[in-house]
């Protein structure tokens, strides 16, 4: 199942769903003070100047200029100044969701990093702030864009672990569904099989599996059932095509071929030699 362990994690981040709540650039008053509380949100604070202090959970910092750091939701955290050089800042709220999770829930990161771009972060921050305050899609559309860019940056130059929420019932019930998909995807599934696996009602279930990857079960189904015969395509010549379609469960040669075309933008035989074409012929990855 290490193969469907990966789909679902890709599948699961492609449905991250970022928002900006507020971003500014300030210097902190001189009574910047807040102690032990658990913020709904998760925050992001680029230091450029003066000083202060940091608890993030146990861990206590005192920021320097140049450094990044993450606050997320969920975490009890402290801040201070501690004289009168108090911080100047970018810093936004933010919410960073994969369904009904913070993706921060999922994976674990550093408190904060030190930042090698310094003027490549401070741009993204300018982009969020000046199109926080236009009108109209294409500013929420570009705030959000780069507090993405934000988010990938901070992970890239951060030390990750993937956390297990082994107390996640929805990532439970997600990889229980998911394994049963691929146990059975040469067999007809219905709705109300995997409804069944995981004790929910066929109409939640669908609702369900939406809000968490993105589709609903049918399309999930479909999608790996057609990357299934990418994937035999690839690793053989000698398959018909008509085999193929009956090895990912469907048995309707026509029916797989529109799929096929619906999903990759080639029909199969097309596909077929486009494969045979390579020199040396495509390595199945």
């Amino acid at each position: 199942m290490e193969d469907n362990r990966k789909v679902l994690i890709k599948e699961f981040f492609a449905n991250l769903k970022v928002e900006v709540t507020q971003a500014e650039y300030s210097k902190v008053w001189p009574g910047w003070r807040d102690m032990d509380y658990i913020p709904g949100y998760n925050k992001f604070y680029f230091i450029c100047d003066g000083e202060g202090w940091l608890k993030i959970g146990d861990e206590e910092y005192y920021p320097k200029r140049g450094q990044m750091f993450l606050m997320p939701e969920g975490v009890m955290q402290s801040y201070s100044t501690i004289n009168s050089n108090t911080f100047t800042k970018y810093w936004c709220h933010f919410t960073a969701k994969i369904g009904d999770l913070n993706l921060f829930d999922i994976i674990k990161v550093q408190d904060y990093i030190e930042v090698k771009d310094y003027v490549y972060v401070e741009n993204l921050f300018k982009k969020m702030i000046s199109s926080g305050k236009g009108y109209g899609i294409a500013s929420v559309l570009k705030e959000n864009s780069a507090l993405l860019e934000l988010i990938i940056y901070f992970i890239e130059n951060s030390t990750v672990e993937r956390k297990v929420p082994v107390k996640s019932e929805s990532l439970m019930r997600l990889k229980a569904i998911t394994d049963y998909i691929e146990k059975k995807l040469k067999e007809n599934i219905t709705i109300e099989e995997l409804a069944q696996v995981v004790h929910l009602h066929p109409n939640y279930l669908i609702r369900f599996f939406r809000k968490h990857l993105g589709m609903p079960p049918i399309h999930y189904i479909n999608r790996r059932r057609i990357e299934e015969a990418k994937r035999l395509i690839i690793a053989s010549s000698d398959e018909t095509l008509a085999d193929i379609s009956s090895k990912v469960g469907i048995n309707d040669i026509y029916y797989f071929s529109k799929l096929f075309k619906e999903y990759t933008g080639f029909s199969p035989t097309q596909f077929k030699k486009m494969v045979n074409s390579q020199p040396g012929r495509i390595q199945n990855t």
